[in-house]
């Protein structure tokens, strides 16, 4: 997704969701490119965990794990929210 479509796309997984919302993201504190299967500017590592807290104030967040790669992941970060009220 390019960068200006993700306050879009935040705003339309909150809109289409009943009660929750996963997200699974490589952390980081700000935006990175990072370089995958010899390409470059196809993988970024972001904070979209918080972007999408600040762009769905009606979610709260319930849950945030890291997820290593022995466990079978990739070492991402998975968030967990879910619709107040």
């Amino acid at each position: 997704v390019q960068r200006d479509k993700l306050p879009g796309v935040f705003s339309e997984m909150a809109r289409v969701s009943s009660g929750f919302v996963m997200l699974m993201e490589y952390a980081a504190e700000s935006e990175e490119v990072v370089p995958w299967r010899d390409q470059s500017a196809a993988l970024w590592r972001a904070p979209y965990g918080r972007m999408f807290m600040e762009h769905a104030p009606e979610f709260e967040l319930r849950d945030k794990a890291f997820l290593p790669r022995k466990s079978g992941f990739d070492d991402v970060t998975q968030w967990l929210f879910e619709r107040r009220g």
